[in-house]
């Protein structure tokens, strides 16, 4: 099966602690359910301000750093048929506050993985990061968008919470990027 054939698997546990969905590391099964990632087995005190990260890991390196962090497995699937469900909840967490944190990336260098030849595509990240924000908006939350600075990876090509986390960026660099 996919979930067996080599990678990471992602369990899925919910704040009562049982695990309700595994996801091999990039690859979910065919027709899988999309699922937001709650890294959390508690609520954190302060449910003010969660933060939106694309992927698992990214959501799992905030909250190594005390953030409350959720992940989409995508960042284009939560602005349209997903978007009811990540509203009921935000409203069921009692989230107030939202900011959407996706990966930094220069998809205009053929030297980078998500390379894009086709310019008028590059932008995606972007577009659906402002998308999700102001539909946020549209629905009673405040959001706002953090970019993580390109120059916290040495080579300036992509920078994610997890690798940001990996060179040694600590709460306090993406307190000041958040704010």
């Amino acid at each position: 099966s996919i979930l067996t054939s080599g990678g990471i698997l992602i369990p899925y546990i919910d704040y009562n602690g049982r695990c309700v969905y595994v996801r091999r590391h990039k690859y979910g099964p065919k027709n899988a359910p999309i699922r937001l990632y709650t890294p959390r087995l508690d609520l954190p005190k302060d449910r003010s301000v969660v933060y939106l990260c694309e992927g698992e890991f990214k959501a799992a390196a905030l909250t190594q750093l005390g953030f409350w962090a959720i992940a989409t497995p995508g960042v284009a699937s939560f602005v349209g048929e997903h978007f009811t469900e990540l509203v009921e909840w935000l409203r069921a967490h009692e989230s107030p506050s939202v900011v959407v944190v996706f990966d930094t990336e220069d998809k205009a260098n053929p030297k980078a993985s998500s390379y894009k030849p086709d310019a008028l595509r590059r932008y995606d990240t972007q577009v659906y990061a402002m998308r999700l924000a102001l539909q946020l908006e549209s629905v009673g939350f405040s959001s706002r968008i953090a970019t993580l600075p390109m120059d916290w990876d040495a080579k300036r090509i992509k920078v994610d919470c997890d690798s940001a986390l990996a060179t040694g960026k600590g709460r306090a660099a993406f307190q000041h990027v958040f704010e």
